[in-house]
Parts: structure tokens; C-alpha cells; sequence
């Protein structure tokens, strides 16, 4: 897994960083990785934990499980239309089935 550094990070931000990863009970690692994914709509937004962090803090005010299920829904709506907007093809004639196709590699794991 990649590695990312920060440098020169100011001590004010650095602070607030840490105060908002103690609310959440998270390493200041995976707090800032939170922030980044929320910010990039990565993961789901929370329920505003960390407000003072300003514009990174999600401005979501409903549950998480719903925050988590809209943006799952969201995700798979644009993966589905990125799919229906890829070119068609026919398959050749005599191709195997993919249901058949997923069964024989399930029994090869297996």
C-alpha cells in the first residue's frame, strides 16, 4: 500500500488534526486518510464529528448507516451507467455462458 507524507504541516492544523482523531478514537493517520476519502467522496460523509476541522468536515446531519447506504447507492448508479455507456459487442458464436463460466471457477477454488 502506498505511502503518503505530509511536510510542513502547520502546528494549528496539525492540533486540530489531532484533537478531532481522539474524539474519533483513530490513529492521526487514519483520521487524515477519513478526511481525504470523505473530501474525494471516497467514503460515505459522517455526522459532522470533527466541525471545527471547517470545510473538510462532513456537513451530513443524518445517521451514518443512511450516509453510508446513499453513497453506496450513489456509487453503484454511476458504476452502472459508466458500464451502459461502454461500448456493445456480441459474443462469438458458441461462447460459454458466464454463469456456467463463474461455477467451473468456483469449483476450481473450491
Amino acid at each position: 500500500m502506498p505511502a503518503l507524507q505530509v511536510k510542513d504541516c502547520p502546528a494549528e492544523t496539525y492540533e486540530l488534526l489531532r484533537e478531532c482523531s481522539a474524539r474519533e478514537n483513530r490513529s492521526i493517520s487514519q483520521q487524515t486518510l477519513t478526511i481525504i476519502e470523505q473530501y474525494l467522496g471516497v467514503r460515505a460523509p459522517e455526522a459532522a464529528p470533527c466541525s471545527d476541522a471547517g470545510h473538510l468536515a462532513p456537513t451530513a446531519t443524518s445517521n451514518k448507516p443512511e450516509m453510508a447506504e446513499l453513497s453506496f447507492l450513489a456509487r453503484r448508479q454511476r458504476t452502472f451507467e459508466r458500464i451502459n455507456s461502454l461500448p456493445s459487442f456480441d459474443l462469438p458464436e458458441g461462447f460459454d455462458d458466464t454463469a456456467d463460466l463463474i461455477a467451473a471457477a468456483r469449483e476450481e477454488r473450491w
